[in-house]
């Protein structure tokens, strides 16, 4: 009966390492060359995988709004409230914050100074955008100088990005009003057209109407000019919404 042969004992490190060392040595460019293709395959390797994730979460993310998207609206900005409005209970854990009622007589207070402060900022833009045209029509600046091509192509860029602003002051506006005494108000890229206040902002520092009114023009002002786009505040609501 034949036998058969014994399969080959894999190489030990040490030889591996000779080899590796040897052949380095004697084609040194080969070698240098052979480690930077490693490298650049790791690095395409982390692009291709982090650009899969990206795309499936991005695609995810997109086929849950369309399919509910007051409901996901509702995620983000219980995601947000948690966020900023945090509070501890008891037990040191997060307790659920409470919403005031429409009705609720702080509720309507908030409401009624942020239309006023939406409704100026509607003007400011149309004034921008107004303005913008006018030097467009005469092809003249502020000081009557004639403009240059690349003023025109500046200000043209100008008036489409105050229209983009104005889109967003003249839709309906949101204030939830969050009963915690901490004075803040807040608002979000994620949550477009919507300002949370928390009843601390009132009741703690008994602000008044004016100065509440310049709270939410602050605030209005941060989601006209995009200030809230965030890499970390991205970040922290997938974790939380994973």
């Amino acid at each position: 009966m034949l036998s058969t042969p014994a399969p080959p004992s894999p190489p030990s490190p040490n030889t591996i390492t000779k080899l590796s060392t040897s052949f380095k040595t004697k084609y040194p460019r080969a070698g240098k060359a052979i480690v930077f293709s490693t490298v650049l395959y790791k690095i395409a390797r982390y692009i291709a995988v982090g650009s899969s994730i990206y795309y499936i979460g991005y695609t995810h993310g997109i086929g849950e709004y369309a399919a509910d998207p007051r409901k996901m609206e509702k995620s983000i900005c219980h995601t947000l409230i948690m966020s900023q409005a945090y509070q501890a209970g008891s037990d040191d854990k997060p307790k659920k914050p409470e919403l005031l009622p429409r009705h609720h007589p702080l509720h309507h207070r908030v409401e009624d100074v942020g239309e006023k402060i939406v409704q100026g900022s509607r003007m400011f833009v149309e004034a921008k955008i107004k303005s913008r045209l006018v030097s467009l029509r005469t092809n003249k600046s502020k000081d009557n100088t004639p403009l240059s091509p690349e003023s025109v192509n500046r200000i043209k860029k100008e008036v489409a990005y105050w229209r983009g602003k104005l889109r967003m002051c003249k839709g309906s506006w949101q204030y939830i009003v969050i009963s915690n005494p901490i004075p803040n108000a807040f608002v979000s890229d994620l949550a477009p057209r919507k300002i949370f206040v928390n009843t601390g902002l009132i009741t703690t520092i008994d602000a008044t109407d004016d100065e509440l009114g310049l709270v939410l023009g602050h605030e209005i002002s941060h989601l006209l000019h995009a200030h809230t786009t965030k890499g970390a505040e991205r970040q922290y609501y997938m974790q939380v919404s994973v």
